[in-house]
Parts: structure tokens; sequence; C-alpha cells
């Protein structure tokens, strides 16, 4: 899960023990622990659906907003957004200061098997990131003339296969990224 740099601080101050989000399907599951660097982790203790009409005042005081307007800035809905649009509500904890060490498939992934199972549109993907990392999703979208939603679940799938890391703000390659971006230059010089 992706959180602003001061809603991070309020998690590790104790101001802040929720959150709401408006995806399509969870990005995050009850029992995942999510480091929230540089502030250590939290773990996730429920998720549930619930709507934009259903938030109550409790609810906002544990996520650290005043009010519905700064709830709806938070997940950049529009002021017209339907009172029934569907949310999910993440309840977590936090857990210290220490990151949380994050589980590790027992066999590092071969980075030219890997080539052949990404999609065409990796490599452009992880060529971008490479030449602009830390740059806003919002910045990087346009460059491929795709919405923003879409330009991040893309990121997304490469970020679950161990080749981007997400930052505070935009991305950047991880080593195997870099691996992996290293081969698909050479096979497209090779072209």
């Amino acid at each position: 899960m992706q959180f602003t740099a001061e809603f991070k601080k309020a998690i590790a101050a104790g101001n802040v023990q929720l959150t709401f989000r408006n995806w399509q399907k969870p990005q995050a599951r009850a029992g995942g622990c999510y480091n929230i660097p540089p502030h250590g982790a939290i773990e996730v203790e429920q998720i549930s659906l619930c709507t934009l009409a259903e938030v109550t005042a409790g609810d906002l005081k544990q996520c650290g907003v005043a009010d519905m307007e700064a709830l709806r800035k938070l997940l950049r809905l529009t002021a017209g957004c339907p009172p029934d649009l569907p949310l999910y509500r993440i309840k977590f904890r936090y857990l210290g200061a220490a990151a949380v060490k994050q589980p590790r498939t027992a066999e590092q992934p071969d980075p030219e098997r890997m080539i052949k199972r990404l999609p065409t549109w990796a490599y452009s993907y992880l060529a971008a990131i490479a030449e602009h990392p830390g740059r806003r999703a919002g910045d990087l979208a346009p460059l491929f003339e795709m919405p923003l939603p879409a330009f991040k679940a893309r990121v997304r799938r490469l970020k679950t296969r161990g080749l981007t890391i997400s930052l505070d703000t935009g991305y950047r390659l991880s080593p195997l990224g870099k691996q992996v971006l290293g081969l698909l230059q050479q096979q497209q010089a090779q072209q």
C-alpha cells in the first residue's frame, strides 16, 4: 500500500489506524505486513467493503482526516462522486520503527526466463522508470498516452514480479529490474 510521507508520519505517531481505498480489487490482505519506509511497518488487521456514505465520523478520526472533503481529497475523488461508491476499509496496526522482512521465494527468479513471460509493454515501462527514477506516476502516464489508473496497474504488475520498487514519490527499478532491462536492451540492440 502506498502512503504519502505525511500519512506515514501520522501512522508512526499513532494518529492513524485506518485508511480507505477505491481499488477495483484488494491490493493488500488481512494479516499482511507492509513496510512504510522510513517509518517501519504496519500489519493489516481487517479489510472490508463499504460505501462512501457508510464512512462514519469515527472512521474519519481513525483515518486522520478532518471531514469527508478531506477523505475525498485523500482518495482523489471528485466532489460529485456518488455516495454508493464502493470503498475498501483497511484497519491496520503500527508494528514499530523496524522494517519487516518481506517473504521471498526459495529461489531467485531467472532474468532470462522472466523475459520470455513479460508482456510486450514491459520493456518501455522499465526503460521509462530507469530513465526517470522517482518521477510521479501522473507525469509518466502521459508518456504512454494511458489513463493514470491503467498505468499504475501495469506498474503494480511489474512490482509483483520484483522488477520495480515504489518510492514515496514515483518508482525505481529493483536490482532484478535492472538486470531484466539490461537483457531486454541487449535483445533490442541485436534486432
